[in-house]
C-alpha cells in the first residue's frame, strides 16, 4: 500500500469526513480477530521493529498479552513497557522515515539478523541509505 497516496487523498477530504475515516480506523483497531491474527504472529523473545513519532525502535518480545505486547528496549538502558500490536512492524515491512531525524554522527543502536545488539556512527546520509560505522570498525548500509 503506498501511504503517501492515502494520506493525499486524506487531505482532500472535509474535517467531517476525516472525523469519520478516523472513528472507522479506530474500530479497526480495536478488531479482536486483527489482534489475535496479530499476537499470533509474535513469540516471546522475537526481536521486532516498533514504529513511534517517526521513529523505528528495536525491541524484544517479552510477553503476550491480550490486547498489547510488552517489550524490552533492545538498546540500554533496556527499559520494559507495553504497547498495543498495532504499533509493532509484525510483518517487516519497510518503513520509510523522514532523514531529518538522523545527522551525520549520531549514534545508533541496531539488531544484526543474528539477534545481537550492536552500536555504531552515522558516517552518511543518503536519500533512502544510511551508512553506519559498526563498533567493530566495519560499515552496514
Amino acid at each position: 500500500m503506498n501511504y503517501d497516496e492515502v494520506v493525499q487523498q486524506a487531505k482532500k477530504l472535509s474535517l467531517f469526513d476525516i472525523g469519520l475515516l478516523l472513528e472507522e480506523l479506530r474500530g479497526c483497531l480495536r478488531d479482536d480477530f486483527k489482534i489475535s491474527e496479530a499476537r499470533d504472529k509474535l513469540s516471546k523473545q522475537d526481536v521486532v521493529e516498533y514504529y513511534i513519532d517517526n521513529q523505528v525502535n528495536v525491541a524484544i518480545v517479552e510477553e503476550l498479552h491480550n490486547s498489547a505486547v510488552a517489550l524490552r528496549d533492545a538498546k540500554p538502558p533496556h527499559n520494559s513497557f507495553s504497547i498495543p500490536y498495532h504499533v509493532v512492524n509484525i510483518d517487516g515491512r519497510k518503513i520509510d522515515i523522514k532523514s531529518d531525524e538522523f545527522a551525520i554522527g549520531d549514534s545508533v543502536y541496531y539488531i544484526c539478523p543474528h539477534g545481537h545488539e550492536h552500536q555504531g556512527i552515522i558516517i552518511r546520509l543518503n536519500r533512502k541509505t544510511v551508512t553506519i560505522r559498526n563498533d567493530s570498525g566495519g560499515e552496514l548500509r
